[in-house]
């Protein structure tokens, strides 16, 4: 257990620490359109794009294509990702469209350790008008503690490596009172430099595996918005989806 400790440590000391420039690069909660939970309280999350330990639970090669359609149609594919793992390492892109201007940012990602306690290491890096969407390059490191069935936490700590202080921390954890996925209560919180506890921004909801291969999640963040998702898992294929509503319900 000792050599669990210092890892742990490493990631809690940087939640607090971030003091200085604003992050360059999309927060943890902007990837709300593609999560239907905190990263760690269900399945592989973003294979590794949210959390780089995640692809240490994979036994097999797994991939995602997943489209928002909440700046537009859902035939405009404005914003859409596409997400590849296999045990211990994944690929991930978000490509995004604002008129004639666009931006993909990519994130690659290592992971080693075993069901209780796993850690992984991203990079990331942007194509395309990177400087009208403020995009740097960045460095992730993440863990993910799972002591038993009931319980998991995951840490993230997110560095731009050309803007100094521009950094962002994420905690989430995930209770399960069966033991098992019929029932998941999650919750994350993520800060950003120069942010106070205060304002680090929150969300908090539970997911519920109905019937086997069918899980309803709803989320409601501190913006008082809420998303309702359900995913259905059939064999090697899946499928999901996701409606957000604002403070207003619409």
């Amino acid at each position: 257990m000792k050599s669990h400790t210092l890892p742990i440590i490493c990631l809690v000391l940087l939640i607090p620490a971030l003091a200085f420039g604003q992050a360059v690069y999309p927060s943890f909660h902007t990837q709300n359109d593609f999560l239907l939970t905190s990263p760690g309280a269900m399945k592989f999350g973003l294979y590794g794009y949210d959390n780089p330990a995640l692809t240490s639970l994979l036994h097999e090669p797994d991939l995602a294509f997943l489209w928002s359609d909440q700046s537009g149609k859902w035939t405009d594919f404005n914003r859409w990702g596409f997400f590849a793992a296999r045990p211990n390492v994944g690929f991930g892109l978000i490509h995004q469209k604002v008129g004639t201007l666009y931006v993909t940012d990519y994130r690659l990602s290592l992971a080693t350790g075993n069901r209780t306690m796993s850690y992984g290491l991203a990079y990331g890096w942007s194509s395309g008008y990177t400087k009208t969407f403020n995009r740097s390059s960045l460095v992730m490191i993440g863990t993910l503690f799972r002591p038993n069935p009931y319980l998991s936490l995951g840490l993230v700590g997110t560095l731009s490596t050309q803007s100094r202080g521009a950094d962002e921390g994420v905690v989430d954890l995930a209770a399960r009172p069966f033991g098992n996925e019929f029932l998941t209560v999650f919750g994350d919180y993520a800060l950003q430099s120069k942010q106070t506890l205060a304002d680090g921004r929150w969300s908090a909801g539970v997911a519920i595996e109905a019937l086997p291969g069918v899980r309803i999640a709803s989320r409601y963040f501190d913006t008082k918005g809420f998303t309702v998702g359900i995913q259905f898992s059939l064999g090697r294929v899946g499928l999901a989806t996701q409606a957000h509503y604002d403070k207003d319900a619409k």
